[in-house]
């Protein structure tokens, strides 16, 4: 094998691919939801909201934040096995809570067959997530495109052949479980080995060639790991259910159709905050070996032009909504989602102020001070949940928005002093061990 995997790219290449792979994944996951909004009722779209709304916080909380902490470990600090060990037992947990929440939660026929079919393509997701966070490290992010590219162009026809089928939601997501496990298996485990067998700093080929497993028994080493990476655990767990929050309670006060309204909504955000991600992704190594380097004017400079992005981003964005609202949403969905456009523009605002959020989030973890996001992740849950139990019930669909974006209004300040404050201060050598 050439050392050509073990190069590099440049930030520009980075961007190139993680924007690529973003586009067109975020177009399948796109398509597909438009594709389910045509062929089912939105009470059936409702169900499939509702299961990503129980399980995406689950998986969350349970991937450990381990890709942003792998991807930011500037200096190799721990082998990969304790990475991909640690993602291997906390996904084999989060499903179990899952199956758990199925029975307690009283779920039963169709929805209990969603909820289930969405936590297992959930842990192939999280199986394939910390392979990206090792490509993501070495700043080889047209691997991850790559993988991401292939899981779309499969999971789009295999969504249509299970719906078609049966008729279900159920079965055309376990068709996309077959597609991505097969892209897990045939490309990023691949490709992961390849890797690891090529870098000098892994611990997957030992003296003489002989392979290690992946797998490590270290107790240890994994407790040391998880110490460390918790609290960026927590913080991005109470980020998701803050964002689930306005779904559980317009599931709650208004039924399931209209929360698959409100989410159909909601989906192109999603779509474009994809792309955000993928800024943020390609630019979070640079962020971090500019922390480990003790340059806060570069790195402070490069995170506002991030910033920078997503506000011009957003104000595009919310341009684009208010203009021609009405038309993308008949474009897209059936015509009864066309009666909330009031809730559409309302979404589009709580989305462009995300998009900020989400590079401010990078920025902090790049820094690696992830004790203090769940404090602010707190305070923000509380925000919201207060202001959607009081305005769903009255304002609706455009309630929920309004909450979105005030708890994020409320919060963006504390995460520019934090960023701010944490840029110019030295480096802790206990920040990369978990100590």
């Amino acid at each position: 094998m050439g050392q050509w995997i073990m190069q590099g790219l440049s930030l520009r290449k980075n961007v190139s691919w993680t924007f690529t792979g973003n586009v067109i994944y975020a177009g399948g996951q796109m398509l597909v939801f438009v594709i389910m909004a045509k062929l089912l009722d939105p009470e059936r779209v409702g169900m499939y909201v509702l299961g990503l709304a129980i399980t995406t916080p689950v998986f969350i909380l349970s991937n450990f934040g381990l890709r942003q902490v792998l991807a930011t470990d500037a200096r190799a600090n721990k082998p990969f096995k304790h990475y991909f060990t640690l993602r291997l037992l906390m996904t084999f947990g989060a499903l179990i809570l899952c199956g758990a929440i199925i029975l307690l939660g009283g779920y039963r026929g169709a929805t209990a067959a969603v909820i289930g079919a969405i936590a297992l393509s959930k842990s192939v997701e999280a199986i394939s997530d910390v392979f990206y966070g090792l490509f993501q490290q070495h700043e080889r992010l047209d691997l991850m495109a790559r993988s991401m590219i292939i899981r779309s162009v499969l999971m789009v026809p295999a969504f249509v052949i299970g719906v078609y089928a049966s008729g279900t939601a159920h079965w055309g997501i376990a068709g996309i479980v077959i597609a991505w496990f097969l892209v897990l298996a045939l490309h990023d485990y691949f490709q992961g080995r390849k890797f690891l067998n090529e870098s000098a700093r892994s611990e997957v080929v030992e003296e003489g060639g002989t392979k290690r497993s992946f797998i490590t028994f270290d107790r240890p080493a994994l407790m040391s790991l998880a110490r460390l990476a918790f609290p960026l655990a927590i913080a991005t767990g109470l980020a998701s259910f803050q964002y689930q929050i306005p779904r559980y309670l317009i599931e709650q006060f208004l039924g399931v159709a209209m929360l698959g309204i409100y989410a159909g909504m909601a989906y192109p955000m999603f779509a474009l905050r994809t792309l955000v991600l993928a800024l943020g992704q390609s630019a979070a190594p640079r962020l971090a070996l500019l922390h480990a380097e003790s340059k806060p004017v570069e790195f402070r400079r490069l995170l506002l032009k991030l910033v920078g992005i997503g506000l011009a981003g957003g104000i595009i964005l919310i341009l684009v909504v208010a203009l021609a609202g009405r038309p993308i949403i008949l474009f897209l969905y059936k015509p009864e989602f066309a009666a909330h456009l009031g809730a559409f523009i309302w979404i589009a605002a709580a989305g462009a102020v995300s998009f900020i959020m989400s590079f401010a989030g990078y920025g902090i973890t790049a820094l690696r001070l992830f004790k203090i996001v769940p404090f602010l992740n707190t305070t923000a849950i509380l925000v919201m949940a207060g202001l959607c139990f009081w305005l769903i019930p009255i304002h609706g669909l455009v309630g929920a928005a309004w909450a979105s974006l005030t708890a994020d209004l409320v919060i963006l300040p504390a995460y520019a002093g934090i960023i701010w404050y944490g840029s110019k201060r030295p480096l802790k050598e206990e920040e990369y061990r978990g100590q």
